[in-house]
């Protein structure tokens, strides 16, 4: 898989040059690929004035030569590197130096025309509405270290959904709410592991995907009529999901407006609704108040 790292400081500085008229030091890169190359050996200029586009496409096509070899890694040292658009490669690291930037040009010549519908699958073009923010289906390259903050959700079917399912493997894990509020949706937040909506029949069923560290804070809201539904399995459960500091209006009274199954983690302090069984109670200090009954409860109702 390719990736991407974008600043790395070290205390060991090798030398200093010259970045408009301010000097500036150079830092050790480190060597995260067995190859590495420099940008400017490609004819890179990192003066904010020269187009680097084909210096990256030439490195990036030397790059994928070295797929069954571990990869390459791309330094690009301190300076603006001005550029159009242009494609990664797997097995491959983008390393920024510490003052480095990629600056995109801003004439739209140089920036091509997409078509209206580049995805394949159904129900892309269907009108809405359909949620605030989703993270998923497609999510098999792996989905972690996302903040999603100071939100307003208004008159949708839902509002934060994160959706999954056998065959996508890779993982949903450290991802972060914080500061949301929701006015007239139906389900607030959703966690749905059996989103079977697979573009063709070539998924291998065995690859499950992994959810896990996914935390809920300052969480408002009204006229919801499912604040929360999270619907793990026996073989996707969903670990360490975490609500502090949620108090959402209900439309709808009913008795399992928190629906849980196959999900297990922590509610801290009070929270309204009052949470599923699945989790564990801790006070405002941290301290455990209460043991979850069991994890794997289920209470899913899609009548409501």
């Amino acid at each position: 898989l390719g990736s991407v790292f974008l600043v790395w400081q070290r205390n060991v500085i090798n030398s200093f040059f010259v970045l408009g008229g301010v000097e500036v030091p150079v830092w050790e890169s480190p060597k995260l690929r067995p190859v590495v190359f420099n940008l400017v050996d490609f004819g890179g200029v990192g003066d904010g004035v020269a187009l680097n586009t084909m210096a990256f496409e030439k490195a990036i096509s030397v790059i994928s030569k070295f797929e069954n070899k571990g990869g390459a890694q791309l330094n690009v040292p301190p300076g603006f590197w001005l550029t159009s658009p242009f494609n990664l490669t797997s097995h491959m690291t983008l390393f920024l130096a510490h003052d480095a930037v990629i600056l995109g040009i801003q004439d739209e010549s140089y920036w091509p025309l997409m078509p209206a519908l580049p995805s394949y699958g159904h129900g892309r073009e269907h009108p809405g509405p359909r949620a605030g923010i989703s993270i998923g289906s497609e999510m098999s390259g792996g989905v972690s270290n996302v903040t999603i903050e100071n939100i307003l959700v208004w008159e949708s079917r839902r509002a934060m959904r994160i959706k999954t399912a056998p065959g996508r493997g890779g993982y949903v894990r450290q991802i972060t709410y914080r500061n949301l509020t929701f006015h007239n949706v139906r389900v607030g937040i959703v966690i749905k592991t059996d989103y079977n909506e697979h573009p063709d029949t070539g998924y291998d069923p065995s690859a499950l995907p992994i959810l896990r560290d996914i935390s809920f804070t300052h969480i408002r809201g009204d006229g919801v009529r499912v604040p929360v539904r999270i619907e793990g399995s026996e073989e996707i459960p969903v670990r360490n999901v975490t609500f502090q500091d949620m108090n959402v209006g209900i439309t709808y009274k009913k008795k399992h407006i928190f629906q849980c199954a196959f999900v297990e983690g922590r509610v801290i302090g009070t929270i309204f609704p009052k949470p599923c069984l699945n989790f564990d109670q801790y006070n405002e200090q941290g301290e455990l108040v209460k043991h979850a009954v069991s994890q794997n409860i289920t209470n899913i109702d899609y009548e409501i």
